[in-house]
């Protein structure tokens, strides 16, 4: 038992050392980097998962609540308009409010979401963005570019905090979302100046930056509760 405890405590030295950075300890007893945070134990990952679980899941659907209220706000307020161009804007917040709140009654399926949470949250995730970018499809825009970005960086930002998915992960969503929709500012209407790129570029950037702090200090008290029920067990 002693030696086993001594491998264990050796191990989980070795996997912090992976993870020190001029002095400042990340994640005790992780492996994968930051954009992959696992625990280097297989047994410590599944109790991890468990112990995470009710908690990723009730994320997620306040995750597709708010994407439900959001288009519900903002069809409301097109509705009002009552302008040609802003059609598209009334179905796509429409077709957001029916979407979201699908995933949101699918999350109570236990079996179904436990097995493929993954695939459901990246799921909703991609469309509710690219929903977001149905804005530059009219010939004319109905509204400014400086909504369709607020309405982006909603979208985005609501992806890094309430998506139970990985760094990775939601990079992998996040970032091409902002990428196409910088370049359709750039070239789908008129000449934009590009000061105004420019402010497009700063925006994307800060709420990446935001997101992804949001979500690494969502991840280090699971974490850090995770290691110390399974240490008094």
């Amino acid at each position: 038992m002693t030696s086993g405890n001594n491998f264990d405590k050796a191990k989980g030295v070795d996997s912090v050392r992976k993870h020190k950075i001029k002095g400042l300890y990340l994640f005790e007893r992780c492996s994968g980097g930051i954009l992959n945070l696992k625990f280097d134990s297989e047994v410590l990952e599944s109790f991890y998962y468990k112990c995470t679980y009710p908690s990723s899941r009730g994320r997620f659907r306040f995750g597709t609540v708010l994407t439900a209220f959001l288009s519900v706000a903002w069809l409301m307020y097109f509705s009002i308009l009552q302008h040609p161009s802003c059609l598209i804007y009334r179905v796509g917040f429409s077709l957001g409010v029916v979407i979201s709140l699908t995933y949101f009654l699918m999350s109570f399926f236990d079996k179904l979401f436990r097995s493929r949470a993954i695939l459901i949250s990246v799921s909703h995730a991609w469309i509710s963005c690219l929903l977001g970018l149905l804005a530059f499809t009219p010939p004319e825009p109905g509204a400014t570019l400086a909504f369709n970005l607020s309405l982006i960086l909603q979208l985005i930002l609501i992806t890094y905090t309430m998506a139970p998915l990985r760094l990775w992960q939601l990079l992998a969503i996040c970032g091409p979302v902002s990428v196409l929709q910088i370049v359709l500012a750039s070239v789908r209407y008129d000449r934009v100046p590009g000061w105004f790129i420019l402010l497009f570029f700063v925006g994307h950037f800060s709420v990446h930056l935001i997101g992804i702090n949001l979500h690494l200090m969502s991840q280090v008290s699971p974490l850090s509760f995770t290691i110390t029920s399974r240490n008094s067990v």
